[in-house]
C-alpha cells in the first residue's frame, strides 16, 4: 500500500464503507491509515515533514 497516495486511500476507505464493501478490506484500510497518521504523529514530533494534511485527516472522521 506504500505506493497508494494518502489521498487515494482516504477515497478508497470513503468510497469502500459507502458501497458496504468486504469488511476486511475495509479493515485493512483502515489499519493502513491508522498506521499513516500514526507515522505522522511521530514524524511531526521529531521535526520531520506531515504524511498527511489537515484536510485528508477531517474528512476520515
Amino acid at each position: 500500500m506504500d505506493t497508494l497516495s494518502d489521498k487515494l486511500l482516504v477515497q478508497a476507505y470513503k468510497d469502500a464503507k459507502r458501497n458496504n464493501l468486504n469488511p476486511e478490506f475495509i479493515r485493512i484500510l483502515e489499519e493502513e491509515i491508522h498506521h499513516r497518521v500514526l507515522r505522522k504523529v511521530l514524524s511531526n514530533s521529531q521535526g520531520r515533514d506531515m504524511l498527511f494534511d489537515e484536510e485528508s485527516l477531517m474528512e476520515i472522521q
